[in-house]
């Protein structure tokens, strides 16, 4: 690197801007991602995502990377894992995002919050709100009710309280926090206390679909859709996931190409009408 270009990236980064992007990334640091830095001058951002279902999601971190620190992040895969991490080696974006209130290290012991900024106008809430769902959010299927939950899940229970308390602030209400549960990482092998709310009244997901507009909707509004198409005709219904649940047995949903594919196929094959216009309406 030139020095007057290391010169002009130090003065950058020593002030990050408090902007909308930079709301929205940082919680996405907040969800996926972490900070490191030693004394032997690594210093390292990195952002971690699943390497086949969140193709979409990736490219559009990248960009958003790009927007907030003027620089292209490199794609690493995880060695063993069905990860790939986008990572920035840079001593002036690692020490700017500490002076900004980021805890280097592990993000559990430490218990993370939102950094106070995002908390202080509605349009930076809106942009953290997104960052977090669509890190650790999901948007799950109520079956009884015909209609759609959103849930977040986090191990730091003042990342869990903030998401709760920027919801109410725009008016969306969530239920109250239960007791944590305690749920196994295989990724690093062991047991972690998790914290979590939901939003289930149909109004409030409406408005939180309608306000936040989450990128996991609209990457994964077509396997979403299917799914509360079939909700609609109950044998139908039971024979496709009968044949999901032999081709995925771990039972999650997933939101692959492939298996949103493979999710059409049974519901044509079943009878049921499948486009565009079927699965918007269905949401």
């Amino acid at each position: 690197m030139l020095d007057k270009e290391k010169e002009i990236i130090t003065k950058i980064y020593k002030s990050i801007e408090e902007s909308e992007d930079f709301a929205e990334l940082s919680t996405i640091i907040n969800g996926d991602g972490n900070i490191f830095y030693d004394k032997g001058n690594k210093y390292l951002l990195r952002i971690s995502s699943n390497t086949t279902e969140e193709r979409e999601y990736r490219e559009y971190t990248k960009e958003l990377i790009k927007k907030v620190f003027n620089i292209q992040p490199k794609s690493y895969p995880r060695k063993g894992k069905n990860a790939t991490e986008l990572a920035i080696h840079n001593r002036e974006i690692v020490e700017g995002l500490i002076a900004k209130g980021f805890k280097p290290g592990d993000k559990i012991k430490n218990q993370v919050s939102v950094l106070e900024f995002i908390k202080k106008k509605e349009n930076f809430r809106i942009r953290g709100i997104k960052g977090l769902f669509d890190t650790d959010g999901s948007i799950y299927l109520r079956n009884t009710q015909k209609s759609i939950g959103l849930n977040f899940k986090n191990k730091s229970l003042p990342l869990v309280k903030d998401f709760k308390e920027m919801c109410e602030s725009l008016e969306i209400k969530t239920q109250k926090i239960p007791k944590p549960k305690i749920t196994h990482d295989h990724r690093y092998g062991k047991d972690y206390k998790c914290h979590q709310v939901t939003i289930e009244n149909k109004l409030y997901v409406a408005k939180f679909l309608d306000k936040i507009k989450p990128e996991k909707l609209y990457n994964h509004a077509k396997v979403i859709g299917m799914a509360l198409l079939t909700l609609q005709y109950p044998k139908e219904r039971s024979l496709i996931k009968k044949e999901l649940d032999k081709k995925y047995p771990d039972r999650k949903s997933h939101f692959s190409k492939e298996y949103e594919l493979y999710f059409r196929n049974l519901c044509k094959k079943n009878g049921l009408l499948i486009n565009n216009e079927t699965i918007i309406t269905s949401i």
